[in-house]
């Protein structure tokens, strides 16, 4: 299942549809199985939102705070 979510992203992202992968949805599995008609037997693992990105949405201009992998990261040799 993974790797077919990892290969169908990457292709939309290939033609310029960007996603969001949203797992925590299936908490709502009866709903959308019957807003979907789908089997009430089948199992709903993950959903993906597809669309074309806003790059003026302010939302897309966010940059988190990230630490650089030496500050959390200890080797072992």
């Amino acid at each position: 299942m993974g790797l077919f979510t990892q290969n169908l992203i990457l292709a939309a992202h290939a033609i310029g549809v960007e996603s969001c992968l949203q797992a925590s949805v299936t908490n709502y599995a009866p709903e959308i199985k019957k807003f979907l008609g789908l089997a009430e037997s089948k199992k709903l693992v993950i959903c993906i939102s597809l669309g074309y990105p806003d790059e003026n949405s302010v939302l897309n201009t966010y940059r988190s705070i990230k630490q650089k992998p030496d500050e959390f990261t200890r080797w072992y040799e």
